[in-house]
């Protein structure tokens, strides 16, 4: 049996992106801001219809996601409608 997470329905399933500084220091999570979230797409419901593709990084709303603690990572369920922006896999951001 698989231990494998993946989201249902109109669900995306994303996992904390690492944040760094301008530098490109690691920033730990003791002094990260508590605002939105960015975080990395890993997995999409069948519902998902939408533009966003799964590596993308996108921004999570302050609230209205569910947060879950796997191991020593932590992911985020959230509706594809709740997504606020994002940030293509190659980097580049959608104008």
């Amino acid at each position: 049996m698989s231990d494998k997470m993946v989201a249902c329905g109109s669900y995306m399933l994303c996992e904390l992106a690492p944040e760094k500084s301008t530098g490109g220091i690691l920033i730990p999570d003791s002094v990260k801001s508590r605002d939105n979230k960015r975080a990395v797409v890993t997995s999409k419901g069948p519902e998902c219809v939408g533009e966003i593709k799964l590596g993308d990084v996108v921004l999570l709303p302050q609230v209205g996601f569910a947060t879950i603690k796997v191991k020593s990572s932590t992911m985020f369920l959230i509706k594809e409608r709740d997504v606020m922006a994002r940030w293509t896999s190659d980097g580049s951001q959608d104008t």
